[in-house]
């Protein structure tokens, strides 16, 4: 394989000791020393005798890596058989006019060519001729099969170190997870010791004997017996994350997105239960505290009066969105199913859904609306399957963001 000169500044032999350094590395301090290897730590000792003790640098594996070897050595080569390949061009051209230049040079001398003495000097030089035919031809096979070794082993040491640079960059990445976590566990301790009557240990924080944790403060207060009370200080990226079954959902963003926004809150227990189904007064209450619309009223329906549900119902009805069955109830308890869903959703955030064709079913403008605008969920199998919880999430979550 033929190597152009411009790769000979042999970038990825160099990217190690130029990517990879960083302050203290064996790179500041000249480089590996190969004859020495790494320290009893496993860091690398440098060529002045300084050793890297913490951060594993390059070991000796890389030692004697050096590719430019094997590139200038197929340089070399390849201008070898362009001289040589000259000369052959050369011996040809004398070799093909030889019989001719040595006869005319006998016959110059006065040499009768009929003579043995003639006949043996012409043969002589002719075999002289092909000799250097002969010579420069097996310079040429020599430095071509030179060449095509040291191609070979240049693009061997180039795997190699492609593979060494691999590793490395693996060893890194493991440092930063390494670091990451470390810093995770850094911040932690210092919300522990914000709270205040606080020691941190084990990914925890612990009220100090003779305190208690109050949740409602995020403190430990004073109490009067000395048992141990245990609390957890939530990293930063688990802050928004206290419904503790969120993420076994598909919609896991919506869910969170929801609860930071106020319009969910789960259960007391800090879970969701997102595969769970949600009834009709569950679902209008999520979508109007989602739409920002004022919640007042009572008594709108047959079977719903004051209950907690009545004012998000009865304003709802108030705003057009719902209205009922024509028996004058609500049915606040029954699952809402995808058709019911959907027309409440698009009714309260003022979706501009087409008017309902002869012979179609009430809810078909209200699906093909959903469906045109990315709001029929893929587990949507009919439009009489029960909501579930997770899906009335991503539904609002699409709709408000």
């Amino acid at each position: 394989m033929k190597i152009p000169k411009t790769i000979l500044t042999l970038i990825l032999f160099t990217m190690p000791f130029n990517a990879l350094a960083t302050s203290g590395d064996c790179s500041s301090h000249g480089g590996v020393n190969c004859d020495i290897g790494p320290d009893i730590d496993g860091s690398v000792i440098c060529n002045d005798g300084w050793a890297n003790g913490s951060n594993l640098y390059l070991d000796v594996d890389m030692c004697g890596i050096d590719c430019s070897t094997y590139a200038n050595s197929k340089i070399s080569a390849d201008q070898k058989i362009s001289s040589a390949k000259s000369n052959l061009s050369t011996a040809q051209d004398n070799s093909s006019r030889c019989e001719g230049y040595i006869k005319a040079k006998l016959v110059s001398e006065g040499v009768p060519l009929e003579s043995t003495s003639a006949q043996q000097i012409i043969s002589n030089y002719i075999a002289e001729c092909k000799s250097q035919v002969t010579y420069y031809q097996n310079l040429v096979n020599t430095y071509e099969a030179e060449s095509e070794y040291y191609g070979n082993q240049y693009d061997t040491c180039q795997s190699d170190l492609v593979s060494l640079i691999s590793k490395y960059n693996t060893i890194i990445e493991n440092k930063k997870a390494i670091l990451a976590e470390a810093q995770a566990e850094l911040e932690a301790r210092e919300k522990c010791v914000s709270v205040g009557n606080t020691y941190y240990s084990d990914g925890s924080c612990y009220c100090n004997p003779n305190y208690s944790w109050n949740s409602s403060k995020t403190a430990c207060k004073l109490k009067e017996n000395t048992s141990l009370d245990k609390f957890y200080i939530a990293t930063s990226d688990e802050e928004n994350n206290d419904l503790q079954d969120a993420n076994q959902s598909q919609f896991s963003d919506a869910i969170l997105s929801l609860k930071n926004k106020g319009i969910v809150s789960g259960y007391d227990d800090g879970t969701f239960k997102p595969f769970n189904t949600i009834n009709r007064a569950e679902f209008t209450k999520i979508v109007m505290g989602a739409t920002g619309l004022g919640i007042s009223g009572s008594n709108c329906f047959s079977d719903v009066a004051d209950e907690w549900f009545a004012p998000y119902v009865c304003s709802a009805k108030e705003n057009g969105i719902i209205s009922g069955y024509s028996d004058g109830t609500f049915k606040p308890n029954n699952t809402v199913n995808v058709a019911e869903a959907l027309k409440i959703v698009l009714n309260a955030f003022n979706a501009n859904v087409g008017q309902v064709s002869s012979g179609e079913a009430w809810y078909q403008p209200f699906v093909d609306y959903a469906e045109e605008n990315e709001l029929y969920l893929n587990t949507f199998d009919s439009t009489s399957k029960s909501m579930t919880r997770e899906e009335m999430a991503e539904i609002v979550y699409r709709l408000i963001k």
